[in-house]
């Protein structure tokens, strides 16, 4: 994570936490990558939902902004996170 770059929100309001990290309130956080070489969408993992433990993640959004000949610029857009432990 060492080249990203945004906004961090950080709350001790349990129901805004709540709010923004519950994956039935649909709240999308929205990621913009720069990624070396050629990217197609069937690359992409997280639009099929990701296997965590067992548990499958909801779908990502996954849309190319921009391809050229070195780098690809995606956007991902998620509506669940998962935190580490």
């Amino acid at each position: 994570d060492f080249n990203t770059s945004g906004m961090l929100i950080m709350t001790n309001d349990g129901d805004l936490a709540h709010k923004l990290t519950s994956p039935h309130k649909n709240i999308f956080k929205t990621y913009l990558a720069e990624v070396s070489g050629l990217f197609l969408r069937k690359d992409a993992q997280g639009s099929e939902g990701v296997d965590i433990g067992g548990y499958v993640t909801k779908p990502a959004e996954v849309e190319i902004l921009r391809q050229g000949a070195d780098t690809t610029v995606v956007q991902i857009r998620i509506s669940e996170g998962k935190t580490g432990r």
